[in-house]
């Protein structure tokens, strides 16, 4: 398992929206889809998609060159998964409304490339 946070812009923009920890089986790549279930809805979802992967690393090399025999190794920090809000399989009804509102603002939102079901939601 790889721990990734996931970072979601806001609707139209770069600026970040929320981020959340997940331990995952794999690192997302760019075009992925994800959809996130919260406790709070047993069918609908938050859907996104990946836009970048940002690899945070350390090193203990505070120079530009080091001799060989004192080779250090630096490590990883983290990986960040940035995302932007899509129209997914089951987005739920308060995902749908704010991504409409956008897209009636003018902002082009992607759609994942699946139908949706039309499932009536209970009423958020």
């Amino acid at each position: 398992m790889v721990q990734v946070t996931v970072v979601v812009r806001e609707i139209g923009r770069l600026k970040p929206n929320y981020s959340l920890k997940f331990a995952l089986p794999a690192i997302p790549e760019v075009g992925d889809y994800i959809s996130i279930r919260r406790p709070d809805s047993k069918l609908y979802t938050e859907d996104i998609i990946v836009r970048a992967v940002w690899w945070e690393l350390y090193h203990g090399e505070t120079r530009g060159v080091h001799a060989a025999d004192d080779e250090i190794i630096g490590r990883d920090q983290g990986v960040v998964v940035e995302c932007e809000p899509a129209i997914g399989l089951y987005s739920s009804a308060r995902w749908l409304r704010g991504l409409e509102a956008a897209e009636g603002r003018g902002v082009k939102v992607e759609r994942f490339a699946i139908e949706r079901f039309s499932v009536p939601e209970e009423p958020e």
